[in-house]
């Protein structure tokens, strides 16, 4: 047939999904893309990106990825959530290993 239905538990689910290590709530944690600085942080950020991307490529049959993240009041700081996660998608995409957006 040539219809599909989706469902089942999103991967990464289950106490904050993807923001048990995407945790920008905290003004400590972001995204830090100067070299110069001593937390330079955002080839970590984006190895870590790419290794979750690809588990769960490796657990799916779909070439596109939903990714659920966190829980109700995660994002009470949206405009530094949003901040970070702009930084880190820009940073995944320039390494060209996988595509996110």
């Amino acid at each position: 047939s040539s219809s599909r239905v989706f469902a089942g538990e999103l991967y990464g689910t289950g106490g904050g999904g993807y923001s048990s290590w995407f945790d920008f709530d905290n003004s400590n944690n972001q995204v830090q893309d100067n070299p110069e600085r001593h937390d330079y942080n955002v080839d970590q950020y984006v190895d870590q990106f790419i290794q979750h991307a690809m588990a769960q490529a490796a657990d799916t049959q779909t070439d596109h990825q939903l990714w659920a993240s966190g829980t109700d009041f995660n994002y009470q700081n949206a405009e530094h959530w949003y901040h970070n996660l702009d930084k880190l998608i820009h940073y995944v995409n320039q390494n060209g290993t996988v595509n996110a957006f």
